[in-house]
């Protein structure tokens, strides 16, 4: 593991150079799963030790067996939060979940390419050829050596069955349905209503 950590500390040092001009601080990069997206940074300096206080750059280990140039873009995104962040640009809304024109000014100033992606706005980022030729002369195209292969299913919240009852009038049949166990009377016959059918 400590292997794939070093990878991404060394493009992490890399990107900060060529696209930040050094500026981003230094971040404590993690790799765990996230099975719903493909990296997250967090919004303050959360990992803390006696005189120094860190962000956290998360890329899920749900996601790395793609091509190292998406993956790489990914990374390169998550910083883009990180220089927001430092420089009080206000690049998500919404709880922060929507990506909007700040983040995508900020995304396509360093070589990534920018769509919108429904509820997230300007979410979705891709390597651009110009990023693509960075890795590419300095050497940086290298494969992940320690990738997940197992396959993360599409996560849906299974329908839960609601019960329903059907309760009549013993007098003047009229009935009514509850999902759930109701006491009622008939406004007509006063009379207490009793249930026939649960399912």
């Amino acid at each position: 593991m400590s292997e794939i950590i070093t990878f991404f500390e060394k493009y992490f040092c890399l990107f900060n150079v060529e696209y930040f001009k050094g500026a981003l601080p230094e971040t404590v990069i993690t790799v765990q799963s996230t099975p719903k997206s493909y990296g997250h940074a967090s919004v303050r300096k959360i990992w803390i030790n006696e005189s120094r206080q860190y962000y956290e750059l998360n890329m899920s280990a749900d996601h790395l067996d793609r091509f190292v140039g998406n993956v790489l873009a990914t990374l390169l995104h998550e910083m883009v939060h990180i220089y927001c962040r430092e420089n009080h640009i206000s690049e998500v809304s919404r709880e922060g979940t929507y990506h909007n024109k700040y983040f995508k000014k900020e995304c396509e100033s360093r070589d990534l390419a920018v769509e919108k992606l429904g509820q997230y706005g300007w979410a979705k980022t891709d390597p651009t050829e110009s990023f693509i030729q960075f890795l590419t002369e300095n050497g940086l195209l290298n494969e992940i050596s320690l990738v997940r292969k197992t396959s993360t299913p599409q996560l849906t919240k299974e329908k839960k069955k609601q019960s329903s009852r059907k309760y009549s009038c013993p007098v003047c049949t009229k009935t009514v349905r509850a999902t759930s166990v109701v006491n009622i009377i008939c406004g007509d016959c006063f009379e207490t209503y009793t249930c026939e059918i649960e399912s």
